[in-house]
C-alpha cells in the first residue's frame, strides 16, 4: 500500500466498499488512510510549531 498515492488509496478503498469486499481488506485499506492522515496532521502541527519559533528568533534579532 506504500507504493499508492493518496487519490489511488481513497479511489481503492471506494471501490471496495462499492463491490462489498472483505471487511478485512477494507479495514486494512481504512487503516492506512487513517495512518496517513494522522501523518499528514503530525507533520502540519511540527510546521506550525517550527515556523512559530522562527519567528520568535526573527523578532527578537529585530528588538
Amino acid at each position: 500500500m506504500k507504493h499508492l498515492s493518496d487519490e489511488q488509496l481513497i479511489t481503492s478503498y471506494l471501490k471496495a466498499y462499492e463491490l462489498n469486499l472483505d471487511d478485512e481488506f477494507l479495514g486494512l485499506l481504512k487503516k492506512e488512510i487513517d495512518y496517513r492522515l494522522f501523518q499528514s496532521h503530525v507533520r502540519q502541527v511540527v510546521e506550525v510549531i517550527f515556523l512559530s519559533a522562527a519567528v520568535t528568533v526573527v523578532g527578537q534579532r529585530y528588538q
